[in-house]
């Protein structure tokens, strides 16, 4: 029983829109994990997907009762995974792909916009370089603040 990682996850081929290809949630073999709320655009939710044996021995651990989504986080998931039913649509619908799949200009003319004002004098000049990202895209959530979190 292979266990596939698929970390972010996404359910459509990237690739259509110049996006680097990731493996598919279908391609996940017998057991797959991925993220709800990366690149499926969904509320953070993790997933485990694989055959129907393999969910329902899951299913009957205890632990599980713990981890399950409340009816909220439900309903924003079913309405997100409708929108991946129509793949054509959905680099037009789906905020996170609309954001991904724009054009390199697009981007750099965006970060220039929103350049701090607080950036030293030697960095005023800075140019922006953009480039394909070498490995596997990973979000990183900014560590809290506050003692006791992240």
């Amino acid at each position: 029983m292979p266990l596939n990682n698929l970390g972010v996850g996404t359910v459509v081929d990237l690739s259509r829109w110049g996006l680097r290809r990731e493996p598919t949630v279908a391609e996940g073999g017998d057991l797959a994990t991925f993220s709800g709320d990366k690149l499926l655009g969904g509320p953070q939710a993790g997933f485990i997907v694989g055959h129907r044996d393999l969910i329902a021995q899951i299913n009957r651990n205890p632990l599980k009762q713990a981890l399950r989504l409340d009816k909220i986080r439900i309903a924003a998931l079913q309405a997100t995974l409708r929108l991946c039913r129509d793949p054509d649509r959905l680099a037009n619908r789906l905020a996170v792909l609309q954001m991904l799949a724009r054009p390199q200009p697009d981007i750099a003319a965006q970060a220039k916009r929103r350049r701090s004002p607080r950036l030293r004098p030697s960095a005023q000049g800075a140019t922006l370089r953009l480039r394909q990202p070498a490995g596997r895209a990973r979000c990183r959530r900014p560590r809290s603040r506050r003692p006791g979190c992240g």
